[in-house]
C-alpha cells in the first residue's frame, strides 16, 4: 500500500531449464525391406539432466488506485506490467534426435532437420491499462 490509496503489486518467477538428455534412434533395417517395422531401437546417449533448457527469469507489476463510490461500489484504475526488465529468452533445438543406420556398411548418421534451429523467442515487455469496477 502507497500513499493515497495506490497499490503496487508484484509476481516474480524463476524458473531453472527443463532437463533433457541427447538420444539415438538405431535403425536395424532399410526401410525398403518387406517388413512390418524397421526396428528402430531409441536410446539415451545421456543421463537425463545432463543438459537443460534456457532459464526462464521474469517479473510483472502493477499499480492501481481505487475509488470509492459509498454504497454503488469502487472503481480501480490498473496498469499492469509484464516482463518489467524486458528479459529475453531464445530457444533453440539442441537435441540432434540422431538416426544410425545400422546396416549400412560403414554404418551412416544423421540429424534431425529441426537439429540447430530456433524453437522460441520471447523477452517482450507490454503494458495493459484497465479498469475494474467492483459492487
Amino acid at each position: 500500500m502507497l500513499p493515497y490509496n495506490f497499490t503496487i503489486t508484484a509476481y516474480f518467477q524463476h524458473r531453472s531449464g527443463n532437463p533433457w538428455a541427447r538420444t539415438l534412434d538405431r535403425v536395424y533395417f532399410p526401410s525398403e525391406l518387406d517388413t512390418q517395422w524397421t526396428y528402430t531401437s531409441g536410446v539415451l546417449t545421456e543421463t537425463i539432466g545432463t543438459r537443460r533448457g534456457p532459464t526462464l527469469t521474469l517479473l510483472d507489476m502493477r499499480l492501481e488506485k481505487s475509488f470509492s463510490f459509498g454504497d454503488y461500489g469502487k472503481l480501480s484504475f490498473y496498469v499492469d506490467i509484464f516482463n518489467v526488465g524486458a528479459r529475453r529468452t531464445l530457444s533453440v533445438e539442441r537435441n540432434p534426435y540422431a538416426r544410425l543406420y545400422f546396416y549400412e556398411d560403414p554404418p551412416e548418421y544423421d540429424v534431425d532437420s529441426n537439429y540447430g534451429r530456433i524453437n522460441s523467442v520471447s523477452g517482450v515487455r507490454s503494458v495493459r491499462l484497465g479498469f475494474r469496477w467492483s459492487f
